[in-house]
């Protein structure tokens, strides 16, 4: 009930109501009260920061975006899931701070398989980055893959937007391979300092 707040995704508020529908014990209730409001407050550079429109400043180091673990940590990953699987042909990539690390762009299809739309050695670096792919029904999350030793700095990702004959969308959840502050899988603690950033 405790460690439940930690995870701040639709899934796991819905548990979080459906626990508390049936649970009788006064401290287990208290312990999903409070995770409750801790699930209401995403922590800085966590994966669910990318979820959204865009509203990081792009210019610099900023908690509303995601951000791996540490600046330079090999390679990383963020996958974005949306609420309507939709016919797709590009993604719009808004990435803050130190742009230019993305290595892949995999959509995950209608059975659930991921195919790989993007492969790059050198990712341009413009503002927001559009990722055109010929057209593939049903897309229902993209992955975007980060070599963080390519481009010195904090490569962070504000927003993903999926767009294409399906109309356009904002990722609602997300999980990563890290994030500043520890974790993996989605799951962080906000850092108490970020002195070494």
């Amino acid at each position: 009930a405790i460690r439940i707040g930690e995870y701040p995704t639709e899934e796991f508020r819905s548990y979080v109501q459906q626990w508390l529908g049936f649970e009788t014990d006064p401290e287990v209730r208290e312990a999903l009260g409070a995770s409750q409001r801790r699930q209401t407050e995403i922590p800085g550079w966590h994966a669910m920061q990318a979820c959204g429109a865009p509203d990081a400043d792009f210019k610099r180091d900023d908690p509303k975006a995601w951000a791996p673990r540490s600046a330079e940590c090999g390679l990383q990953w963020i996958e974005l899931s949306y609420a309507t699987p939709m016919n797709a042909d590009r993604v719009g990539i808004h990435e803050t701070c130190a742009p230019g690390a993305i290595q892949e762009v995999l959509v995950r299809t209608r059975d659930g398989e991921w195919q790989l739309v993007h492969r790059t050695d050198r990712t341009p670096t413009s503002h927001p980055l559009s990722i055109e792919f010929p057209g593939i029904a049903s897309v229902s999350a993209v992955k975007l893959v980060l070599d963080t030793n390519r481009v010195s700095g904090w490569n962070e990702i504000d927003a993903v937007q999926l767009l294409g004959s399906g109309g356009m969308q904002w990722a609602k959840s997300a999980r990563a391979s890290s994030t500043y502050g520890g974790g993996s899988g989605g799951v962080s603690a906000l850092a108490d300092n970020r002195e070494n950033r």
